[in-house]
């Protein structure tokens, strides 16, 4: 891909992210993620917002006497991101706009969480078919833990590809539990497609886990509650575009698992390094 000159901008038509991953494009694309399953395990999600309350398929809450009703926002703006709706009355910003979404709950009202609810979130997922997990959220750990090693490869072997966000720290490396190897890491980029300030965005420094793709997560538009919208930065943006493009990759060319993996690691544009950083690629649609 070339260096971009001119930064992408929201339209009408669609954000700039969905702009620069060639989500919405001339001619436009047929695939919208139907009979595809994305779980979003996260805050919860705005039940009540016009643009997913007729989007949610099941949905649980993980995190010990929390409802799965989203009082943060995170887990609103990510689902919207990833499978929020097509809507002509405003810019795009939902991906796979017919995908089934199931949410799980697994951070409580204070932003915290635990492994053990991660890992029954993402069970759960798998219990009910889920071909793509969505999980925009890392700890400050840069030791891969075993639990998410084992739950991704269990995901991957029932032809389940979990998506996790690289993480936002100044260390640039790359956290749990987008660390363990059976767990696709995305990295954030700007408007310009440049490594945001905040993501992990090298391969390896240091011997450390590797970023698989990269995805816009800078000045991200999407739903939030209650029933509005707003705009967010952060991996965990970027995260859920992989999970929404993975949802149309899927329903395009019927692909699972680590074929899935493969096909959007595969399909992925070369990014520019200005920044020092060995970049992973861009995610691009089908």
């Amino acid at each position: 891909m070339p260096v971009v000159t001119h930064p992408y901008a929201d339209r009408r038509a669609a954000t700039w992210g969905l702009q620069a991953t060639n989500v919405v494009r001339s001619p436009p694309s047929p695939w919208t993620g139907r009979g595809i399953r994305i779980a979003i395990l996260d805050t919860g999600v705005d039940l009540a917002h016009p643009q997913l309350a007729a989007r949610v398929a099941a949905a649980r809450s993980f995190a010990s006497g929390c409802p799965v009703q989203d009082v943060i926002g995170h887990g609103t703006h990510c689902a919207g991101i990833a499978a929020g709706l097509e809507d002509t009355r405003q810019r795009r910003y939902g991906i796979a706009c017919n995908a089934e979404v199931y949410v799980g709950r697994v951070f409580d009202d204070s932003g915290g969480t635990t492994i053990a609810d991660v890992i029954a979130g993402m069970d759960w997922a798998l219990s009910n078919g889920c071909n793509v997990i969505s999980m925009s959220f890392g700890t400050f750990d840069a030791s891969p833990a075993a639990e998410f090693e084992a739950a991704g490869r269990r995901a991957l072997d029932a032809g389940c590809l979990v998506v996790a966000a690289a993480g936002n720290n100044r260390s640039r490396v790359v956290v749990q539990p987008a660390n363990a190897e059976s767990i696709l890491a995305v990295g954030a980029v700007d408007n310009r497609l440049e490594v945001a300030r905040f993501s992990a965005g090298s391969i390896a420094r240091g011997g450390g886990a590797a970023v698989d793709l990269m995805a816009p997560g800078v000045d991200v538009y999407s739903t939030a509650p209650p029933g509005t919208y707003a705009s967010r930065d952060g991996t965990s943006m970027a995260a859920a575009h992989v999970a929404g493009i993975a949802a149309l990759w899927a329903e395009a060319e019927g692909l699972r698992g680590w074929a899935l993996w493969q096909r959007l690691v595969g399909s992925a544009r070369p990014l520019p390094s200005t920044s020092g950083d060995h970049l992973a690629s861009l995610v691009t649609a089908p």
